[in-house]
Protein backbone atom coordinates (compact mmCIF):
# COMPACT_ATOMS: atom_id res chain seq x y z
CA UNK A 1 0.00 0.00 0.00
CA UNK A 2 2.85 2.41 0.74
CA UNK A 3 4.41 1.64 -2.62
CA UNK A 4 1.06 2.21 -4.31
CA UNK A 5 0.56 5.59 -2.64
CA UNK A 6 4.00 6.84 -3.65
CA UNK A 7 4.34 5.37 -7.16
CA UNK A 8 0.81 5.16 -8.56
CA UNK A 9 0.24 7.92 -11.13
CA UNK A 10 -2.95 9.17 -9.46
CA UNK A 11 -2.03 8.73 -5.80
CA UNK A 12 1.38 10.37 -6.25
CA UNK A 13 -0.37 13.60 -7.29
CA UNK A 14 -2.02 14.00 -3.89
CA UNK A 15 0.37 12.16 -1.50
CA UNK A 16 3.47 14.18 -0.61
CA UNK A 17 5.00 11.70 1.84
CA UNK A 18 4.22 8.64 3.95
CA UNK A 19 5.18 8.45 7.64
CA UNK A 20 5.23 5.07 9.39
CA UNK A 21 4.96 5.41 13.17
CA UNK A 22 6.66 2.26 14.46
CA UNK A 23 5.68 1.57 18.08
CA UNK A 24 7.68 -1.67 18.26
CA UNK A 25 10.67 -2.08 20.55
CA UNK A 26 12.74 -3.76 17.82
CA UNK A 27 13.95 -2.07 14.65
CA UNK A 28 11.76 -2.41 11.58
CA UNK A 29 14.57 -3.76 9.38
CA UNK A 30 14.98 -6.95 11.42
CA UNK A 31 12.66 -8.72 8.95
CA UNK A 32 12.87 -9.17 5.21
CA UNK A 33 9.82 -7.01 4.55
CA UNK A 34 11.17 -4.41 6.94
CA UNK A 35 14.44 -4.24 5.03
CA UNK A 36 12.48 -3.77 1.81
CA UNK A 37 10.57 -0.92 3.43
CA UNK A 38 13.76 0.81 4.57
CA UNK A 39 15.35 0.38 1.15
CA UNK A 40 12.23 1.74 -0.55
CA UNK A 41 12.43 4.84 1.63
CA UNK A 42 15.91 5.65 0.33
CA UNK A 43 14.49 6.68 -3.03
CA UNK A 44 10.95 7.75 -2.07
CA UNK A 45 9.37 10.26 0.36
CA UNK A 46 8.95 7.72 3.18
CA UNK A 47 9.90 8.33 6.80
CA UNK A 48 9.86 5.87 9.70
CA UNK A 49 9.44 7.29 13.21
CA UNK A 50 10.51 5.32 16.30
CA UNK A 51 8.73 6.91 19.30
CA UNK A 52 10.00 4.33 21.81
CA UNK A 53 13.61 5.09 20.88
CA UNK A 54 12.83 8.75 21.53
CA UNK A 55 11.66 7.95 25.07
CA UNK A 56 7.90 7.77 24.44
CA UNK A 57 5.76 4.87 25.74
CA UNK A 58 4.07 2.40 23.40
CA UNK A 59 1.04 4.57 22.70
CA UNK A 60 -1.41 4.75 19.80
CA UNK A 61 -1.45 8.51 20.32
CA UNK A 62 2.15 8.67 19.06
CA UNK A 63 0.87 8.94 15.49
CA UNK A 64 -0.71 12.27 16.44
CA UNK A 65 2.46 13.77 17.97
CA UNK A 66 3.74 17.10 16.58
CA UNK A 67 7.32 15.77 16.79
CA UNK A 68 6.57 14.08 13.46
CA UNK A 69 6.84 17.52 11.84
CA UNK A 70 4.29 16.75 9.17
CA UNK A 71 4.96 18.86 6.08
CA UNK A 72 1.39 19.08 4.81
CA UNK A 73 -1.77 20.66 6.18
CA UNK A 74 -3.82 17.50 5.59
CA UNK A 75 -2.94 14.18 7.22
CA UNK A 76 -4.62 10.93 6.17
CA UNK A 77 -4.40 8.12 8.71
CA UNK A 78 -4.41 4.36 8.30
CA UNK A 79 -4.17 1.56 10.83
CA UNK A 80 -1.50 -1.00 9.96
CA UNK A 81 -4.19 -3.51 8.97
CA UNK A 82 -6.31 -1.11 6.92
CA UNK A 83 -8.70 -1.23 5.25
CA UNK A 84 -7.13 0.82 2.46
CA UNK A 85 -9.19 2.77 -0.05
CA UNK A 86 -9.06 3.31 -3.80
CA UNK A 87 -7.82 6.55 -5.31
CA UNK A 88 -11.34 7.74 -6.15
CA UNK A 89 -12.56 7.18 -2.59
CA UNK A 90 -9.45 8.86 -1.20
CA UNK A 91 -9.84 11.85 -3.51
CA UNK A 92 -13.47 12.23 -2.43
CA UNK A 93 -12.42 12.33 1.21
CA UNK A 94 -9.54 14.72 0.56
CA UNK A 95 -11.76 17.16 -1.33
CA UNK A 96 -14.34 17.03 1.48
CA UNK A 97 -11.57 17.84 3.96
CA UNK A 98 -10.51 20.85 1.87
CA UNK A 99 -14.02 22.25 2.31
CA UNK A 100 -14.21 21.37 6.03
CA UNK A 101 -10.60 21.59 7.18
CA UNK A 102 -11.50 22.38 10.78
CA UNK A 103 -13.40 19.10 11.14
CA UNK A 104 -12.21 15.52 11.35
CA UNK A 105 -13.17 13.66 8.18
CA UNK A 106 -13.76 9.91 8.16
CA UNK A 107 -15.14 7.01 6.16
CA UNK A 108 -15.81 4.50 8.95
CA UNK A 109 -17.97 6.46 11.35
CA UNK A 110 -19.64 5.23 14.53
CA UNK A 111 -22.74 6.34 16.36
CA UNK A 112 -22.74 6.79 20.12
CA UNK A 113 -26.40 6.31 20.98
CA UNK A 114 -27.71 8.76 23.55
CA UNK A 115 -29.54 7.85 26.73
CA UNK A 116 -33.20 8.87 27.24
CA UNK A 117 -32.58 12.28 28.82
CA UNK A 118 -29.92 13.34 26.32
CA UNK A 119 -32.02 12.05 23.42
CA UNK A 120 -34.91 14.28 24.48
CA UNK A 121 -32.56 17.26 24.74
CA UNK A 122 -31.19 16.52 21.27
CA UNK A 123 -34.71 16.42 19.79
CA UNK A 124 -35.50 19.78 21.39
CA UNK A 125 -32.40 21.37 19.81
CA UNK A 126 -32.40 19.70 16.38
CA UNK A 127 -35.26 19.35 13.91
CA UNK A 128 -33.07 17.31 11.57
CA UNK A 129 -29.42 16.54 10.83
CA UNK A 130 -26.98 19.15 12.09
CA UNK A 131 -23.30 18.81 12.96
CA UNK A 132 -22.59 22.04 14.85
CA UNK A 133 -24.50 21.54 18.09
CA UNK A 134 -23.67 19.82 21.36
CA UNK A 135 -25.77 17.78 23.76
CA UNK A 136 -25.05 17.89 27.49
CA UNK A 137 -23.78 14.69 29.07
CA UNK A 138 -24.54 14.31 32.77
CA UNK A 139 -22.91 11.77 35.12
CA UNK A 140 -26.08 9.67 35.08
CA UNK A 141 -26.38 9.65 31.26
CA UNK A 142 -25.24 6.55 29.41
CA UNK A 143 -23.86 6.42 25.87
CA UNK A 144 -23.93 3.16 23.93
CA UNK A 145 -21.14 2.50 21.42
CA UNK A 146 -23.01 1.39 18.31
CA UNK A 147 -20.72 -1.06 16.49
CA UNK A 148 -23.58 -2.58 14.48
CA UNK A 149 -23.25 -0.18 11.55
CA UNK A 150 -21.03 2.43 9.94
CA UNK A 151 -23.14 5.57 9.92
CA UNK A 152 -23.38 8.43 7.45
CA UNK A 153 -25.67 10.52 9.66
CA UNK A 154 -25.48 10.85 13.44
CA UNK A 155 -21.91 9.57 13.85
CA UNK A 156 -20.04 11.16 16.74
CA UNK A 157 -16.62 9.59 16.10
CA UNK A 158 -14.66 8.02 13.25
CA UNK A 159 -12.21 5.15 13.15
CA UNK A 160 -8.66 6.09 12.09
CA UNK A 161 -8.32 4.26 8.76
CA UNK A 162 -9.13 6.70 5.98
CA UNK A 163 -9.59 9.66 8.33
CA UNK A 164 -8.29 13.16 7.55
CA UNK A 165 -7.10 15.70 10.09
CA UNK A 166 -5.52 19.15 9.85
CA UNK A 167 -1.91 19.01 11.05
CA UNK A 168 -2.46 22.05 13.28
CA UNK A 169 -4.49 19.83 15.61
CA UNK A 170 -1.43 17.78 16.60
CA UNK A 171 -0.12 20.38 19.05
CA UNK A 172 -3.54 20.49 20.72
CA UNK A 173 -3.85 16.71 20.97
CA UNK A 174 -0.49 16.59 22.76
CA UNK A 175 -0.97 19.75 24.82
CA UNK A 176 -0.04 19.26 28.52
CA UNK A 177 -3.60 20.12 29.55
CA UNK A 178 -4.76 16.80 28.02
CA UNK A 179 -2.04 14.62 29.60
CA UNK A 180 -4.48 12.84 31.91
CA UNK A 181 -6.63 11.96 28.91
CA UNK A 182 -3.61 10.48 27.10
CA UNK A 183 -2.79 8.48 30.24
CA UNK A 184 -6.36 7.21 30.21
CA UNK A 185 -5.93 6.01 26.60
CA UNK A 186 -2.77 4.09 27.51
CA UNK A 187 -4.32 2.42 30.56
CA UNK A 188 -7.80 1.59 29.25
CA UNK A 189 -8.22 -2.03 27.98
CA UNK A 190 -9.28 -0.93 24.47
CA UNK A 191 -6.81 2.00 24.23
CA UNK A 192 -9.48 4.30 22.73
CA UNK A 193 -7.28 6.69 20.74
CA UNK A 194 -9.90 6.94 17.98
CA UNK A 195 -12.76 8.08 20.19
CA UNK A 196 -10.39 10.33 22.11
CA UNK A 197 -9.18 12.15 18.99
CA UNK A 198 -12.73 12.51 17.66
CA UNK A 199 -13.89 13.90 21.01
CA UNK A 200 -11.02 16.35 21.38
CA UNK A 201 -11.25 17.61 17.80
CA UNK A 202 -15.02 18.04 17.96
CA UNK A 203 -14.71 20.00 21.21
CA UNK A 204 -11.96 22.18 19.74
CA UNK A 205 -13.72 22.69 16.40
CA UNK A 206 -17.25 23.04 17.74
CA UNK A 207 -18.62 20.48 15.30
CA UNK A 208 -19.02 16.76 14.64
CA UNK A 209 -16.93 14.79 12.13
CA UNK A 210 -17.85 14.80 8.44
CA UNK A 211 -18.30 11.53 6.57
CA UNK A 212 -17.38 10.43 3.05
CA UNK A 213 -18.08 7.05 1.36
CA UNK A 214 -15.20 4.59 1.58
CA UNK A 215 -16.10 3.17 -1.83
CA UNK A 216 -16.81 4.98 -5.09
CA UNK A 217 -18.43 2.82 -7.74
CA UNK A 218 -18.28 3.53 -11.45
CA UNK A 219 -21.46 5.12 -12.76
CA UNK A 220 -22.49 1.97 -14.63
CA UNK A 221 -21.71 -0.44 -11.78
CA UNK A 222 -24.43 -2.34 -9.97
CA UNK A 223 -24.41 -0.28 -6.77
CA UNK A 224 -26.20 -2.96 -4.77
CA UNK A 225 -23.48 -5.43 -5.69
CA UNK A 226 -20.72 -2.95 -4.99
CA UNK A 227 -19.03 -2.93 -8.39
CA UNK A 228 -15.43 -3.68 -9.25
CA UNK A 229 -14.28 -0.65 -7.29
CA UNK A 230 -15.13 -2.46 -4.06
CA UNK A 231 -12.39 -4.97 -4.78
CA UNK A 232 -9.84 -2.22 -4.29
CA UNK A 233 -10.79 -1.77 -0.66
CA UNK A 234 -8.38 -4.17 0.99
CA UNK A 235 -10.08 -6.16 3.73
CA UNK A 236 -8.35 -7.79 6.66
CA UNK A 237 -9.65 -9.73 9.65
CA UNK A 238 -9.53 -7.24 12.50
CA UNK A 239 -8.03 -8.49 15.76
CA UNK A 240 -9.22 -6.71 18.86
CA UNK A 241 -7.89 -6.45 22.40
CA UNK A 242 -6.14 -9.52 23.86
CA UNK A 243 -5.91 -11.06 20.39
CA UNK A 244 -9.65 -11.60 20.03
CA UNK A 245 -10.57 -12.61 16.51
CA UNK A 246 -13.76 -10.68 15.76
CA UNK A 247 -14.88 -13.30 13.27
CA UNK A 248 -14.00 -16.44 15.23
CA UNK A 249 -16.75 -18.89 16.09
CA UNK A 250 -17.90 -18.58 19.69
CA UNK A 251 -16.43 -15.09 20.16
CA UNK A 252 -19.83 -13.50 20.89
CA UNK A 253 -19.28 -13.02 24.64
CA UNK A 254 -15.89 -11.45 24.06
CA UNK A 255 -17.40 -9.17 21.43
CA UNK A 256 -20.04 -8.03 23.90
CA UNK A 257 -17.39 -7.31 26.51
CA UNK A 258 -15.41 -5.35 23.93
CA UNK A 259 -18.54 -3.35 23.10
CA UNK A 260 -19.16 -2.59 26.76
CA UNK A 261 -15.58 -1.40 27.16
CA UNK A 262 -15.91 0.84 24.12
CA UNK A 263 -19.08 2.31 25.64
CA UNK A 264 -17.24 2.81 28.93
CA UNK A 265 -14.53 4.81 27.16
CA UNK A 266 -17.09 6.92 25.29
CA UNK A 267 -18.93 7.73 28.51
CA UNK A 268 -15.74 8.70 30.33
CA UNK A 269 -14.70 11.09 27.56
CA UNK A 270 -18.15 12.67 27.21
CA UNK A 271 -18.46 13.17 30.97
CA UNK A 272 -14.99 14.72 31.11
CA UNK A 273 -16.19 17.54 28.83
CA UNK A 274 -19.83 17.48 29.95
CA UNK A 275 -21.14 17.38 26.38
CA UNK A 276 -20.98 15.49 23.11
CA UNK A 277 -21.34 16.60 19.50
CA UNK A 278 -24.70 16.33 17.75
CA UNK A 279 -23.52 13.83 15.13
CA UNK A 280 -22.37 13.92 11.51
CA UNK A 281 -24.22 14.79 8.35
CA UNK A 282 -23.75 12.23 5.57
CA UNK A 283 -22.06 12.63 2.20
CA UNK A 284 -25.53 12.76 0.57
CA UNK A 285 -26.84 15.63 2.74
CA UNK A 286 -29.15 17.87 0.76
CA UNK A 287 -29.12 15.67 -2.36
CA UNK A 288 -31.64 13.32 -3.92
CA UNK A 289 -29.75 10.43 -2.32
CA UNK A 290 -30.63 11.54 1.21
CA UNK A 291 -33.50 9.45 2.57
CA UNK A 292 -34.21 10.76 6.04
CA UNK A 293 -31.02 10.16 7.99
CA UNK A 294 -29.61 7.62 5.55
CA UNK A 295 -27.77 7.77 2.24
CA UNK A 296 -29.35 5.55 -0.40
CA UNK A 297 -27.19 4.02 -1.72
CA UNK A 298 -24.84 3.85 1.23
CA UNK A 299 -21.80 3.94 -1.06
CA UNK A 300 -21.68 6.57 -3.80
CA UNK A 301 -21.05 6.18 -7.50
CA UNK A 302 -19.11 8.59 -9.68
CA UNK A 303 -21.16 11.77 -10.06
CA UNK A 304 -23.06 11.47 -6.77
CA UNK A 305 -20.83 13.42 -4.37
CA UNK A 306 -22.12 17.02 -4.24
CA UNK A 307 -18.61 18.49 -3.98
CA UNK A 308 -17.39 16.59 -7.07
CA UNK A 309 -18.31 16.94 -10.75
CA UNK A 310 -19.87 14.21 -12.85
CA UNK A 311 -16.42 12.96 -13.88
CA UNK A 312 -15.25 12.85 -10.22
CA UNK A 313 -13.09 15.93 -10.47
CA UNK A 314 -13.48 18.65 -7.80
CA UNK A 315 -16.05 21.40 -8.14
CA UNK A 316 -14.78 24.97 -7.91
CA UNK A 317 -17.26 25.81 -5.15
CA UNK A 318 -18.17 24.31 -1.81
CA UNK A 319 -21.35 22.19 -1.66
Amino acid sequence: QIKNMLTDRDFSQIVQEVIVVWNGERHVDETGLGKQLVDFGKDHPLRISYPLKAGFPNDLMNRYHPRLQVKTKAIMYYDDDGPFYSYKATLGGFELWKRNANAQIGAMARKLDLGPRAAEESKAVLNGPGDRFFVSQCPTDELDYNYREFANFGARMVLPSGSFLHSDYLCFLWHPVFEEIRQYVRKHPVNPDDGTVSTLVSQLAGRAPRVYPRRINEADDDVSAGGDQNKKEQRHGRRLMDGINWDAKGAHDKKMNWGRLRSDAANSLARYFGSINSGSIGWCYGTQYQKGEYCKPEMASVGMLPWMKGDHTPRDTCP
